[in-house]
């Protein structure tokens, strides 16, 4: 349950509407998690029992610097107006998905009226 929860979510970071894209690209995450499943064959960086990035950093700050990047997206990126600094990497996430429940519940007022 908790894996599926992650790819919906991971879903809304391109997706914000429950439309078919939407879950077009959730099936598609959750089939590469499925492949990469360390229980049932898939690979492991490391031979420890989990990844600590402070483990191998000379900069702890550096595992959490405020937001994630990858390919085109950028978890964390702050809007015109709202600063980002110093604020956790859970922090960011729990600003993003209020913001998401805040634009569905606008839509849903917009679609009521």
């Amino acid at each position: 349950m908790i894996r599926k929860t992650l790819c919906h979510e991971l879903a809304h970071n391109v997706h914000s509407e429950h439309a078919r894209p939407f879950y077009d690209l959730m099936a598609e995450i959750e089939a590469h998690v499925q492949r990469n499943d360390t229980l049932h064959g898939g690979h492991r960086l490391t031979t420890e029992e989990f990844y600590n990035p402070h483990d191998n950093a000379d900069d702890v700050d550096h595992a959490d610097s405020g937001g994630w990047t990858g390919g085109e997206f950028v978890l964390g990126g702050s809007k015109e107006g709202e600063s980002e600094a110093g604020l956790s990497r859970r922090e960011i996430i729990a600003r993003a998905a209020m913001s998401r429940q805040q634009k569905e519940r606008d839509a849903q007022k917009r679609v009521e009226q």
